[in-house]
């Protein structure tokens, strides 16, 4: 049996990368993390879906927020965030923002969920 660290519950206890891994995984559509994986790794080529969300270097995204605040508007602002839709009614805002600035997103505590905003 390999010589893994095991957490109190039994589980294999994940390294530092790993667990930043996981938390990307579970904040992030697999189509946005392609593009995330995509701009770390340059020998990766672009996958045919995003061209249905991604136009001139701007991925077009739904953000569903724990928080709608203020605060939370403008962080995303800072990051360049343009919003395209804000019904007032949900904790979700649709719009654009830079590739390179996706990773960001998981910086922000009140992003719960990103999800490309696909164009028919």
């Amino acid at each position: 049996m390999a010589d893994e660290a095991l957490a109190v519950d039994g589980r294999p206890t994940l390294s530092p990368e790993e667990q930043k891994r996981a938390a990307l995984q579970s904040r992030f559509h697999p189509s946005i993390l392609s593009v995330i994986d995509r701009l770390k790794d340059k020998k990766l080529s672009p996958s045919p879906d995003e061209a249905k969300f991604i136009q001139n270097g701007k991925a077009e995204i739904q953000i569903w927020l724990t928080d709608k605040s203020d605060e939370t508007m403008h962080r995303l602002k800072e990051l360049g965030f343009e919003v395209v839709l804000d019904p007032k009614t949900a904790k979700l805002v649709i719009g654009r923002l830079s590739i390179e600035k996706l990773t960001a997103l998981a910086e922000l505590k009140s992003v719960r969920y990103v999800a490309p905003q696909m164009a028919n």
